[in-house]
């Protein structure tokens, strides 16, 4: 019940967040947030990571179902045996449902994190990154008994 409690919590922060800036900022309009190095962005990814594949939802749609097939079949019946691989997956999966559910109701993500030398991304990014290395972790042998 934790996991999907912390999956809930960080779904509700990108959503906020995303609100938040559609709310304060025009689309490619940018504020400094710490001194000259974060800006907040208002930017819309209609693609994947760095852009790829715009304009094909579907596809993205597709991945999803299939990620959560996977989770499902596969890795569910194994969640007693690590604690890494659930906060990976639920960090992740709770990551890449906010971005879905920007795709849903914008046609894009919506971004605003901006550090200038990496493309504009959102806390949905974030959890994502964090979600497969703590995977990665996991494979890699670095287990935390329960």
């Amino acid at each position: 019940m934790r996991y999907l409690g912390l999956g809930l919590t960080i779904l509700a922060v990108d959503q906020a967040t995303k609100l938040w800036i559609q709310r304060t900022l025009a689309i490619g309009e940018a504020k400094p947030l710490i001194g000259g190095f974060v800006y907040l962005t208002h930017a819309r990814n209609p693609g994947g990571a760095f852009g790829l594949f715009a304009h094909q939802n579907w596809l993205f749609f597709a991945l999803m179902a299939l990620l959560l097939l996977l989770v499902v079949k596969l890795v569910y019946p194994m969640r007693k045996q690590s604690t890494l691989l659930c906060y990976g997956l639920s960090i992740g999966l709770a990551g890449a449902v906010g971005n879905l559910i920007d795709r849903l109701r914008v046609g894009g993500v919506i971004d605003f994190i901006d550090v200038g030398f990496w493309p504009v991304f959102n806390v949905a990014d974030g959890a994502i990154v964090l979600g497969v290395a703590l995977l990665f972790w996991e494979l890699l042998g670095g287990r935390v008994a329960r």
